[in-house]
């Protein structure tokens, strides 16, 4: 309140901005919008923005000015009252706020590039975004003014600085490090430049300026039909091993049904629908679909509000993500939006990628994924009609859930885990939780720091049982997947059959870890574990390094990696393709299965009621029998 108080005493003392403002404290503000929850820095920024949208470009300026006065040590609200200025034409105070906004933060990057535009007005229709379509890929490269110089960020790393050749031509020399650009700025009929031509060497490039959305209501026939041909050529050309799990013959005819389906113009999503399914023949988990990120931004912004399981056939809350949701947990859901579970069901599995097709991969993802696989095929509405059933017999009931609203969905259901140990003198066990691989470069000491401690504090407590819990282990370096085996195999054992770039070393004997375990072994599995953590289960069963206990992997000794991504040209949806194949070093294993557990142990609805983990406390069943 003393704060609030203080900047009362300023507005009354008087301030040049104030005087032309018709908002002229905090409580006008908040009379005149009762609908914002919050009247902090952020959301009566927010509010200006959103005047700017509506076209009251007047008002807007008057909420950033007093923004200025209620936060005057940030540099955003700054930043924020120079873009009005700007709308509004009024050069000079723009100048002044983006300048106010620099002394406060000289990293704000938007601030200097637009405070370059203002104080060198003969530079700027030069600048702006630029997008080039280059290798099957858009990138963008943006060019600025900065200290007076003409610049282009040339990619992530590094920026080009332009010395002008012909200014009226509109041509501009890039001198990099390795070689030479020339730069051609386009102009259209109006006179406006719409588009730059980038000579680099022999390879010439043409990138057009960003004035607005890329996205289109439908997209043409012709459009669609470029595309799906670019979409079975980085298929059938790029990925190592296309045919493996669907025949040739299969995908052809699967390729010319899908095809006929482009009959006349098509939304983005419905185009999606009709390529998505085509990805899941692949039989490669690695094999990605995905919208542009401008139309997750626009149009995905609702997320399903419920985690879903689906055990024996049917579908089950296990948490809620909305609180004004009425919906018991624990509920039957029976339909979505009038589409029954079990058609939803199956319609997202045909669409997720597994290796060798893998059911057991498929239902964890969908589980893990339910959000974000729902959104690509049904849409992202604001709300579900929800059909469900309480208790095994329960009438059918009905309700409308609210979707969450967010501005970032986070797809994944997944809670992870951190890596941890536990001891159990009492049964002489330890618990290691892995999941995940993912601790790559540096982020490997990471990894390895807590391997070591684990193993010598296990060493020391003189433990016979080592259960490690791989469920949900997703995959990640091979490095650290073969750290953990250098603790658990018996005599040294190669981990890849082939010396596979950076990790050529992994095609020879593992040393054994010096505190290496020689107890009983017991690993947890489930439909999750994939990719790395795939080849590392075959070892194991290989070698028969243990017991596993659960469900069947995701992933088995063999997978494709190494994955490049193309942006197909006219609707910009992203196809992500593995380009070569890694296999561990074992044989006769299947290769369109994961690794079986030598007991499973399924978990039920009781148990998750419950919040009983019946394969950990299986497994130690099997420790007190031996």
């Amino acid at each position: 309140m003393k704060k609030i108080s203080f900047v009362f005493m300023i507005i009354f003392l008087g301030c040049s901005l104030l005087a032309q403002t018709q908002i002229k404290n905090l409580e006008e503000l908040k009379k005149k919008y009762p609908d914002l929850k919050k009247y902090n820095e952020q959301t009566i920024n927010g509010l200006g923005y959103r005047l700017i949208q509506a076209g009251d470009i007047k008002e807007a300026l008057e909420v950033f000015e007093l923004n200025t006065l209620l936060y005057p040590h940030s540099w955003n609200v700054y930043d924020s009252l120079g873009e009005a200025y700007m709308i509004l034409g009024d050069t000079e105070s723009a100048k002044k706020s983006y300048t106010k906004s620099l002394q406060i933060n000289p990293k704000n990057i938007h601030g200097k590039r637009i405070l370059g535009k203002l104080n060198h007005p003969e530079w700027a229709p030069f600048t702006g975004d630029f997008e080039f379509y280059i290798d099957f890929k858009y990138v963008m490269r943006s060019v600025y003014i900065e200290d007076g110089n003409m610049t282009v960020t040339y990619d992530r790393s590094h920026s080009i600085l332009l010395k002008p050749v012909d200014r009226k031509k509109g041509e501009f020399q890039g001198i990099s490090k390795d070689n030479t650009q020339l730069l051609t700025f386009l102009e259209n009929e109006q006179g406006n430049i719409t588009q730059v031509k980038w000579i680099e060497g022999e390879q010439e490039f043409f990138g057009s300026k960003k004035t607005g959305s890329y996205l289109k209501d439908t997209y043409s026939v012709k459009e669609m039909q470029e595309d799906f041909f670019q979409f079975r050529k980085h298929i059938e050309e790029v990925h190592p091993c296309p045919y493996e799990f669907t025949s040739k013959e299969s995908f052809d005819r699967a390729f010319e049904s899908q095809y006929e389906k482009i009959s006349g113009p098509m939304s983005l999503r419905q185009f999606y629908n009709v390529l998505a399914p085509l990805k899941g023949k692949i039989g490669c988990g690695h094999a990605h679909l995905d919208y542009p990120a401008e139309y997750r931004n626009k149009f995905q912004v609702y997320k399903f509000p419920l985690i879903l399981r689906f055990i024996e056939n049917k579908c089950y809350v296990i948490k809620n993500l909305n609180e004004n949701s009425s919906l018991p947990l624990y509920s039957e859901i029976v339909s979505l939006n009038d589409i029954k579970v079990t058609r939803i069901k199956q319609t997202l599995k045909e669409e997720i990628s597994a290796d060798g097709h893998n059911d057991s991969f498929k239902c964890s993802a969908l589980e893990n994924c339910f959000q974000y696989y729902y959104a690509n095929h049904f849409g992202a509405p604001k709300e579900f009609r929800i059909e469900y059933r309480t208790g095994k017999n329960g009438d059918i009931q009905q309700a409308v859930v609210p979707a969450l609203p967010c501005s970032g969905i986070n797809y994944s259901n997944q809670v992870p885990k951190d890596l941890k140990e536990e001891i159990f003198p009492e049964k002489d066990a330890a618990v290691l939780t892995i999941n995940s691989f993912v601790y790559y470069g540096e982020k490997n000491k990471i990894f390895f720091s807590f391997i070591d401690q684990a193993f010598r504090k296990i060493k020391e407590n003189n433990i016979k049982n080592l259960i490690i819990d791989l469920r949900g282990n997703g995959g990640g370096d091979p490095f650290c997947a073969s750290y953990l085996f250098s603790y658990i195999e018996k005599e040294p054992q190669i981990y890849f059959s082939k010396p596979y770039g950076k990790y050529a070393d992994l095609a020879k004997p593992i040393k054994l870890a010096e505190n290496h375990f020689n107890g009983n072994l017991f690993f947890l599995i489930d439909g999750a574990d994939f990719s790395t953590t795939g080849h590392f289960c075959a070892l194991l069963k290989y070698h028969n390094l243990g017991t596993f206990i659960g469900t069947e992997t995701g992933g088995t000794y063999t997978c494709n990696a190494a994955v490049r991504t193309f942006d197909l040209k006219h609707t910009r949806i992203i196809l992500k393709l593995a380009t070569g194949s890694y296999a561990a070093t074992v044989s006769g294993l299947p290769k369109n299965r994961g690794i079986f557990p030598d007991h499973m142990v399924k978990t039920s609805i009781e148990d998750l009621k419950n919040n009983r983990d019946r394969a950990l406390e299986y497994t130690f069943g099997l420790i007190d029998k031996k």
